[in-house]
């Protein structure tokens, strides 16, 4: 008995010596390929190094050396989308290792995302790195500042599918019968006039094509294609179909644009307006966290049906936006407006003047989710005593969405989001309230 015990300790102990004399191999193993990938990056030979190890990132990913390795390589092999993934992971391990997040700025930099970038660089310099860090930092801000050389050529595009519950598809009043003043009487609004609630499911599609022309001038052309379809209610179908092009010139520090957009809405497959728009921008970076954004707007909504033309208008819009980054990522926007409609047929409410405000803060909770809130408010006032109701309308709308974008990775993103939304109308047919709460799943292309 005493012999099997002993053969059985001799049997697992063996096993033991084995099993730990493998795992040194393979730790040594991958210790001398990192050593060979490291000694690549830093003889320039970057890509070699990304086509080593690209095989071993899904076994070793959220190993911070490896990650931090792998995305050096990718940045230097000039695939920078791939490289935030991987940086990002090494900051979800090591929130302070102040290489990983300048290399992660440099990514964000050669993605063009020049918000995202000063927020890194901003958190690297806050770590009051060496002199030779913070000369590159120094180097790349001023690059983002300093004057474009030429634009260069992108071609952005996307498909995106989801689906929701709308709790007023509509957005029209939850009474059913209204009081008409002008005949004395209460109508019973029709199934398609009064809050009905359903289930949905949409799809877009889209994308913009730039192409520089000479210095600091290039041309665009984009187009988007969004898709909703009710569960129930399928007369509230709707396709929205949207054209743009136009010109931006200036540099990075001052930037114009303008541009055409048209767009077509169908509802129940039938053509129900059409709108034609020309947009004016003006992009001022005030300091490296800080931009100031004038614009207007000029639009034509036109009616398909001559049953509706009576509400066919012309509309004038100036604004302003401040858009500011925050620390570790974060930005805020804050904007107004003032604005015009006028009646283009005889619309029974007459002419409308508009003035509005609207909110807007993201965070960064980590490097996959950015949360989201947005709040607006506008009014509008019209300058016609509707007969029909006896008074002069007078709306005031308010919206809150709560969202987060959930980046799987460098291409796939995923997009739960919820809105509140509560026209107050002096006019009982126009006053509602609406809850929305859906969900996406975005590919982006670039």
């Amino acid at each position: 008995m005493m012999r099997e015990r002993n053969i059985r300790n001799a049997r697992t102990g063996a096993r033991l010596f084995f099993g730990v004399a493998l795992l040194f191999l393979c730790l040594t193993a991958q210790a001398d390929m990192l050593s060979d990938a490291e000694q690549m990056i830093r003889t320039g030979r970057g890509a070699q190094a990304f086509e080593q190890l690209e095989p071993l990132e899904f076994k070793n990913a959220g190993d911070p050396r490896f990650d931090y390795l792998f995305g050096l390589a990718a940045l230097e092999a000039g695939k920078p989308g791939r490289a935030t993934l991987a940086l990002e992971r090494v900051l979800q391990a090591q929130p302070n290792h102040a290489a990983a997040r300048l290399d992660l700025g440099r990514a964000y930099f050669a993605l063009g995302d020049y918000d995202r970038a000063r927020a890194e660089f901003d958190a690297v310099l806050s770590m009051n790195p060496p002199p030779a860090a913070r000369a590159t930092v120094e180097r790349y801000l001023a690059a983002m500042q300093a004057p474009t050389a030429a634009p260069t050529k992108q071609t952005q595009a996307y498909v995106e599918l989801g689906g929701g519950y709308d709790t007023n598809i509509n957005a029209a009043t939850d009474k059913q019968i209204v009081y008409l003043p002008y005949f004395g009487l209460s109508a019973t609004l029709d199934t398609n006039s009064f809050k009905q609630r359903d289930s949905y499911g949409s799809v877009g599609l889209g994308g913009t094509l730039t192409r520089p022309i000479k210095d600091r001038v290039a041309w665009f052309v984009g187009a988007d294609v969004l898709a909703r379809q009710y569960h129930t209610y399928d007369i509230f179908d709707s396709e929205s179909y949207q054209a743009r092009m136009g010109l931006s010139f200036g540099e990075e520090k001052s930037q114009k644009r303008v541009s055409w957009v048209g767009q077509r809405f169908n509802r129940d497959d039938d053509q129900n307006y059409e709108i034609q728009a020309l947009l004016g921008e003006w992009v001022q970076t005030l300091n490296a966290r800080t931009r100031l954004q004038w614009f207007g707007q000029y639009s034509q909504l036109r009616y398909i049906s001559d049953a509706l033309q009576t509400n066919d208008t012309n509309q004038i819009i100036i604004g302003a936006s401040l858009l500011r980054a925050g620390q570790a990522g974060s930005l805020s926007i804050l904007s107004g407006f003032v604005g015009y409609e006028e009646e283009a047929n005889f619309r029974s409410d007459g002419n409308k003047d508009m003035i509005g405000i609207r909110w807007g803060k993201q965070w960064r909770y980590s490097p996959k989710a950015e949360p989201y809130v947005t709040f607006g408010a506008q009014r509008g006032s019209f300058t016609r005593r509707n007969l029909l109701f006896d008074m002069v309308r007078d709306d005031k709308l308010y919206d809150l969405s709560l969202g987060i974008q959930y980046h799987l990775d460098a291409d796939w993103s995923m997009r739960p989001r919820f809105s509140y939304s509560r026209q107050v109308s002096n006019v009982d047919f126009y006053d509602y309230k609406r809850f929305e709460a859906s969900i996406s799943v975005r590919r982006d292309f670039r």
